[in-house]
């Protein structure tokens, strides 16, 4: 499959097989076929004149010339709403389906048929660029709803009754679009088109293709997610995937490619992180690229007199001929990338090996893909130091080449994100932004090439571009000139925290009071209850929403949350979360509210929903796993925590658990991998519980989960102990139990048998080296045990030992040591009698062990003294 021919070879290609079929083939098919090309086309952004015949909206779309599309006498009979009296958002959608639908039927000749619905797909198409045009890509448009609409609906009272019903229309249960959005009535109408009509315009292949971007940039100009749209979404997503007129390299070219680029941005918004990754690899795979980071020598200031490691993206192309979106001429107007003025950083890193960073030529497409990859590489990467500068690789190398306005702008944009921090480049970032948003008013670069890759680049509405520059401008310390800005986007939350940053609350709080005023809306009411901390708003937001506000749930739930009233956190972000699901952080405060009031089962739903949503989240497994511990779930914990490692593989905390609960279930592998990665992130972890059952296991064979034997364990234990040991010499308690892996001296292996008496010995020293030893009772059992313990391995080695002076010398050590704490313990008794009358047993026996180790060494002797 060649996802890399260019398309107007493929469907030249296509037509001319069809032309010179059988002389049977129907003229119908042929209409379809030529029809499907022409869909095509108008995704690809290519000019097909073969098929213009009697569809002169195709033209006129692939040229930009969207005005010519909504303003013909057919544009005109499917827009028809005189008769919608009230303006109603059903009596809009029902009119224009019935004015679709006759349109295409008023003909009985199924080409003429097939021709209408393709005029009505370019209307459709049509509205929704001239909506992104003036909400993304600029500039604004000369054609506006008065031009469609009836003119009565344009005078007094009725402009604000359809203006109404357009955001009534537009806005969901829990979500409202963004207040300033430009002309949204084309929106509505691209919907009840694309979305709506797809009963009548069945026949065409891209029309799921063409929903799925409506509903996208839809979801865009929410203030939140909102999961009706995700649901319409998703059918339409699965039937593009299975449609092999689309998804097939060898007819569409890279359009298949196009295809799972845009999914990535679509998954990853909704939490869908496995469906994002599968959609990006195969679309990698497509387009046969090889990309990765690497290093080369390379100088970056201006007076750096030795080259350094540097980071560059090394791409690599399997097939640099057949590009199959390059631009084939400069295109004029794209944003200008402003040189860093800097006198000591360089603009580009000098690099010792000339075009060692030189990048091959890309299409459109490619960069796309890397935009994507950028984006993905940020998202599953720690938030260290060193990601800025990886992902900063990325965006260099798009840079490189500008051909397409959305790409270059949104390279520009990220940029200027990753530059913000920077003390050296943050001024550059905030004049590039600048000029990226100045960009929407320019004329020069003409419309039809602003649009091509919107959608895949994953361009950002231009409200929330200017809110970057307000960011930027917050970062230099111009919280004043931010404010502005967030004033005039009506960005009601950042200018709450511009007067909260500024030490101005009771400002805050009469801007918000003011468009209360205006209008009443739970978002605003919402914000009102967060500056005032009272419950009474959110409780009012409530009730105005008729019961059907998320966010008013979730804001009263954090207000119970901050007055540690558990339950009733509970019961409102249940509420939230039942209403809308795609809330990350209102299951994840639920989780831990629950965990608090102990209601683990709830804890356990939240925190399995966190992770279904966002599955690298570290804190959403590990809190998960604590649900399943206190609920007796261990299986399930024990694989909790193994996610809760994959995503942070650093957090001691995590590794603590997943020890713990490995060695309750009978993971014992698993448990030394943790116990050892413990050493390695905290240099001295003690755990005498988990180190005597890791003990146990191998001195009582006792078997993992897996039937394993304990014994089996045994050389991986000994050098867990012994990297302990080579870390915490002074535990007592460690030295015993290590003794015990190797047997405590009482096995049949001679080196065995000496590590464990080395082990013992150590452990022995430490117990009594402490100078008050003799006056604590649980000292002196301790001591009185290992002293048995010691005198026994002593014993048994000196039976192996190979030679009669080795042997003698062995129970010379044990004489010694006997004779001392024997002696010591006597002088305690007279001294301590109220605490050592319990151990007088004890003694007595170390007294019969001292008698049997000097007769063993007379024995040895040969029976003299």
């Amino acid at each position: 499959m060649d996802c890399t021919k260019p398309l107007h070879d493929v469907f030249g290609a296509m037509l001319m097989t069809w032309m010179s079929g059988p002389k049977l083939l129907s003229l119908n098919i042929f209409a379809c076929w030529k029809m499907i090309a022409a869909e095509l086309h108008i995704l690809s952004h290519s000019v097909l004149v073969t098929a213009t015949d009697g569809v002169p909206e195709l033209d006129s779309i692939t040229r930009g010339l969207y005005a010519n599309v909504v303003q013909t006498d057919a544009a005109k009979a499917v827009f028809s709403l005189v008769g919608v009296e009230p303006i109603t958002v059903e009596g809009i959608v029902q009119t224009i389906k019935t004015n679709v639908r006759e349109y295409i039927n008023r003909t009985s000749d199924t080409s003429e048929e097939l021709k209408r619905s393709l005029q009505v797909l370019c209307m459709g198409i049509a509205c929704l660029r001239l909506f992104i045009q003036n909400n993304w890509t600029g500039p604004p448009s000369d054609v506006t709803p008065k031009h469609i609409l009836p003119e009565t609906w344009m005078e007094g009272d009725k402009q604000n009754e359809w203006t109404e019903c357009v955001s009534e229309a537009l806005d969901q249960s829990d979500a409202s679009i963004y207040p300033l959005c430009s002309h949204p009535v084309f929106l509505l109408l691209a919907e009840c088109i694309l979305v709506d009509s797809a009963e009548s315009l069945s026949c065409l292949e891209t029309l799921d293709w063409w929903a799925l971007r409506c509903l996208w940039f839809h979801q865009m100009i929410l203030d939140d997610r909102s999961p009706e749209i995700h649901d319409k979404i998703k059918p339409r997503l699965e039937n593009v995937v299975r449609n092999e007129s689309l998804m097939s390299g060898e007819k569409s070219g890279y359009l298949p490619t196009l295809f799972h680029l845009e999914c990535v941005h679509i998954h990853q918004y909704y939490y869908q992180y496995t469906e994002a990754q599968e959609h990006l690899q195969t679309a990698k795979k497509m387009t046969g690229l090889q990309v990765g980071l690497t290093g080369a020598l390379g100088r970056r200031t201006r007076f750096q007199q030795e080259d350094k490691a540097q980071l560059l993206l090394k791409v690599d192309k399997e097939d640099s001929d057949s590009d199959n979106s390059l631009g084939s001429e400069p295109i004029p107007g794209l944003p200008k990338d402003l040189m860093l003025e800097d006198d000591t950083v360089l603009n580009d890193i000098k690099f010792k090996e000339a075009g060692i960073d030189a990048v091959p030529q890309l299409s459109g497409v490619e960069q796309v893909l890397l935009i994507s990859l950028c984006l993905e590489h940020k998202r599953s990467s720690p938030k260290d130091g060193l990601i800025n500068e990886e992902l900063y690789a990325y965006i260099v190398s798009i840079l490189k080449q500008p051909q397409y306005w959305s790409i270059q702008t949104e390279a520009l944009a990220l940029r200027c994100q990753l530059e913000k921090d920077k003390r050296r480049k943050v001024e550059r970032a905030m004049m590039q932004m600048q000029a990226v948003v100045d960009g929407f008013q320019d004329t020069v670069c003409p419309v039809n090439q602003r649009i091509k890759f919107v959608c895949a680049a994953n361009l950002k509405p231009r409200w929330v571009m200017e809110k970057q520059l307000a960011s930027l401008l917050i970062d230099l310390g111009s919280i004043s000139s931010a404010l502005e800005v967030f004033h005039r986007l009506q960005l009601w939350e950042d200018v709450v925290m511009c007067y909260t940053r500024l030490g101005k609350p009771e400002k805050a709080v009469k801007v918000i009071r003011d468009q209360l005023e205006l209008k009443e809306t739970v978002v605003m009411l919402c914000l009102l209850g967060d500056v005032t901390e009272k419950k009474e708003h959110y409780e009012r937001a409530w009730e105005l929403s008729g019961h059907k506000s998320a966010r008013a749930q979730r804001s009263l739930g954090m207000h119970y949350l901050r007055e540690v009233d558990y339950d009733k956190c509970i019961e409102c972000l249940e509420k939230s979360v039942e209403i809308n699901y795609l809330q990350y952080n209102s299951w994840f405060i639920l989780g831990f509210a629950s965990l608090q009031a102990k209601q683990y089962e709830t804890a356990a739903k939240a925190y399995r929903t966190c992770v279904t949503i966002e599955p690298d989240n570290f804190e959403a497994w590990n809190n998960l796993a604590n649900s399943y511990t206190r609920l007796k779930h261990k299986e399930k914990a024990f694989r909790a925590f193994k996610e809760a490692i994959k995503c942070n593989y650093d957090h001691w905390k995590v590794w603590e658990n997943y020890l713990v609960v490995g060695v309750d279930v009978g993971q014992f592998s698993e448990a030394i991998r943790a116990y050892q990665r413990l050493l390695e992130l905290k240099g001295k972890f003690v755990d005498e519980e988990i180190l005597g059952i890791l003990a146990d296991v191998v001195t009582k064979n006792i078997q993992d989960c897996q039937g394993k034997p304990g014994v089996e364990f045994k050389d991986k234990i000994a050098k867990l102990f012994g990297h302990l040991t080579s870390q915490v010499t002074n535990n007592a308690r460690v030295w015993e139990l290590y003794a015990q892996v190797h047997g405590n001296g009482q096995s049949e292996d001679q080196e065995s048998n000496s590590k464990a008496i080395q082990f013992l010995q150590r452990s022995h020293r430490l117990q009594t080296q402490g100078k008050d030893w003799f006056k604590d009772g649980d000292q002196i059992e301790k001591v009185l045990q290992l002293t048995e313990l010691l005198t026994e391995g002593y014993m048994k080695y000196s039976t192996m030992a190979s030679t009669t002076t080795e042997g003698i010398q062995t129970l010379s050590s044990a004489k010694l040591m006997l004779k001392g704490i024997i002696t010591k313990a006597k002088q305690s008794s007279e001294n301590l009698p109220e605490i050592w009358q319990g151990y007088q047993m004890g003694v007595t026996n170390l007294e019969n062990r001292l008698g049997e180790v000097q007769d063993a060494i007379v024995q040895r002797k040969g029976g003299t003294g």
